[in-house]
């Protein structure tokens, strides 16, 4: 097996990278995911209103065609909050119900409490757990 990466935005956001690694090695998922979230934040913010270099950036280093890599950076221009907020909205379903007793060991109860939750009227701040 390996263990290593080899990555088209570590030259740039290595420390970042070496955060995320380290968190993943560690099992602190979360955290990791959540660095993730930052580093495409950050190529987000990096590269706001300049979209041929975006583009660019994207086929020199992350070898896309430029096809791919304009209908990514188009993508990231306008569903930007859908990106991020996608994330987001995943991590806190996930503590939702395994608040609830939803846990990988509990696949039954996990799937139930989905089942609720996708069957009744929620709030984002209804997914805080413990409500």
């Amino acid at each position: 097996g390996a263990d290593g990466a080899i990555g088209t935005t570590y030259n740039f956001m290595g420390s970042l990278f070496v955060a995320l690694y380290r968190a993943f090695r560690e099992g602190r998922i979360a955290d990791a995911q959540a660095l993730q979230v930052r580093r495409l934040i950050a190529f987000v913010h990096m590269y706001e209103g300049r979209s041929a270099e975006a583009t660019a950036w994207l086929e020199r280093y992350a070898l896309m065609p430029h096809d791919r890599a304009a209908q990514r950076v188009r993508f990231f221009d306008q569903y930007r909050s859908y990106v991020i907020n996608y994330n987001l909205g995943k991590d806190m379903v996930r503590r939702y119900i395994e608040s609830r007793g939803g846990t990988p060991e509990h696949p039954d109860t996990r799937w139930s409490e989905f089942e609720k939750l996708l069957s009744s009227p929620r709030l984002p701040s209804g997914l805080v757990a413990g409500r």
